[in-house]
């Protein structure tokens, strides 16, 4: 190998590994200031998606309160406390009571826990939903999540209860909203994000079950691992979704598990951060790397050239003098010019060659005197 090949070889490794070194560097530092963005997004929308449940909540409360303390339900709790009392009268009462209050859900209970009035499900009258009346303080526990069934089928439902009591007997106020797709469109999302709530209302995954702001989710089959998984284990996991090849497609998952009264699983909060921005990104930084390397290269080949032609050809000359001196021409002289280490040995093989030069004129004139002195001996001696 020459010694223009080996400097390009060696200069294009150079520049491959720092170019290499660099490119890995800026790519994993960006991939840790977006997971870290992300995370305090993500962080952001939970303590949002909190805040928020939590004041419907306590809206939820307070209106059930305001109900179960308003003048017409202490007048039916008064009148369901009498002996045979005809609680049919009632049976209509919750569906304008639960619009006048803005409830999705409401539900007048007895205190055998027999329904009265329901809004959601008139045909419910007279169904038991004795949960209610357990041994429980309703007024401290504040609102919570359960599965309610209603006429469309279940639902997931923020409850709260209030009781009225009219000597022995309970009157039991039922209401709440539903947590769906009008939840979601309240909360406000940053950029390349997006929640979804899974509601587990069925034995089964089921992918009509997954939702967002604006309903039911496409390829909501997808999440079916990350749904099992939390089913099994309640608790928050992170999960990342290729929809596609491509990997700028990729979405990571945040599973954050919402749980019912009794501590069961009855949603599933999905925050999803899209890795399209950071994929884009380190793409760019690649192609950026590339480019670097490709002028690097054609730099590589235009320095290679140039150092071998300034440092190659006075070695060469060098070279070619050695041989001349070789070959018995100790007159060479070599034509090389500059104060770098090549000036320096140019100078001194002159310097040697000059030097031959002289020791062998010494050498010949030695011979011519020592040739007269024993021509002088021997004619001294005839």
């Amino acid at each position: 190998m020459t010694f223009r090949s080996k400097l390009f070889v060696n200069f294009m490794l150079a520049l491959l590994l720092s170019v290499a070194l660099v490119t890995a560097g800026v790519t994993i530092a960006t991939r840790r200031a977006f997971d870290e963005l992300n995370r305090q997004h993500t962080d952001a929308l939970v303590e949002q998606f909190q805040r928020e449940f939590d004041r419907r909540g306590h809206d939820v409360l307070h209106r059930v309160q305001g109900i179960a303390e308003a003048e017409p339900t202490v007048r039916m709790a008064i009148d369901l406390s009498r002996p045979n009392a005809d609680i049919s009268v009632y049976v209509n009462d919750a569906h304008g009571v639960a619009q006048s209050h803005q409830l999705d859900f409401l539900d007048f209970v007895g205190t055998d826990g027999s329904i009265i009035s329901s809004a959601e499900w008139s045909a419910r009258f007279g169904y038991k939903m004795e949960w209610v009346t357990q041994k429980e303080d309703w007024a401290s526990r504040g609102s919570f999540l359960m599965r309610l069934d209603t006429q469309e089928g279940p639902a997931l439902a923020l409850m709260a209860v209030a009781a009225v009591r009219v000597g022995d007997k309970d009157l039991y106020v039922v209401g709440g909203e539903r947590l769906g797709k009008e939840f979601l469109a309240s909360l406000v999302l940053p950029e390349n994000m997006r929640a979804l709530l899974y509601l587990n209302l069925d034995p089964a995954f089921q992918p009509a079950n997954v939702i967002d702001s604006a309903g039911s989710v496409a390829e909501a089959e997808r999440f079916e691992p990350i749904i099992e998984r939390e089913r099994a284990h309640p608790s928050a996991l992170t999960e990342k979704i290729n929809w596609t090849f491509d990997a700028a497609s990729a979405e990571i998952f945040h599973a954050i598990p919402k749980l019912g009264r009794q501590n069961e699983l009855l949603g599933v909060l999905l925050i999803g951060n899209s890795q399209r921005t950071v994929v884009t990104l380190e793409r760019h930084i690649l192609w950026l790397a590339i480019g670097v390397a490709a002028i690097g290269i054609l730099f590589g080949l235009f320095l290679s050239w140039w150092a071998a032609a300034r440092v190659t050809l006075p070695v060469r000359k060098l070279a070619a003098g050695a041989r001349e001196v070789s070959d018995g021409n100790w007159n060479t002289r070599v034509a090389v010019r500059g104060n770098d280490e090549i000036g320096q040995l140019a100078q001194s093989f002159n310097h040697m060659t000059q030097e031959l030069v002289d020791q062998r004129e010494r050498l010949i004139q030695a011979e011519r005197v020592a040739a007269w002195r024993e021509v002088a001996r021997r004619l001294a001696h005839e």
